[in-house]
């Protein structure tokens, strides 16, 4: 199903598949659904220690130096060891919303 267009005029297509025909619409309903929520489809082999690395390379621009630092030594101290080869399941806003 088409979604949108990319700024290079292409169609965005989202695709899903299953064992019945209804497992496959509920799929489709579920990724239009992220879609339009803003949620960004990533691969399946994303892991939450990707999205820490990802956080700490872009989620902290405008930050003091004295921050970047410190957070970047807590992460690859404590949270990327812990939790680097779990792999994300959903995609969550950084800033502690909860999605539906």
């Amino acid at each position: 199903m088409a979604v949108g267009y990319t700024p290079a005029g292409k169609r965005i297509v989202k695709k899903a598949g299953g064992k019945t025909k209804t497992e496959a619409k509920a799929k489709l309903k579920e990724i239009i659904r992220d879609y339009d929520d803003g949620l960004t489809t990533t691969a399946h082999n994303y892991t939450v220690g990707d999205a820490v690395r990802d956080w700490l390379k872009f989620g902290l621009s405008g930050r003091d130096e004295a921050t970047v630092t410190t957070r970047t030594f807590l992460a690859n101290t404590h949270v990327i060891p812990a939790l680097d080869a779990r792999v994300r399941r959903r995609r969550r806003p950084l800033d502690g919303r909860a999605t539906p």
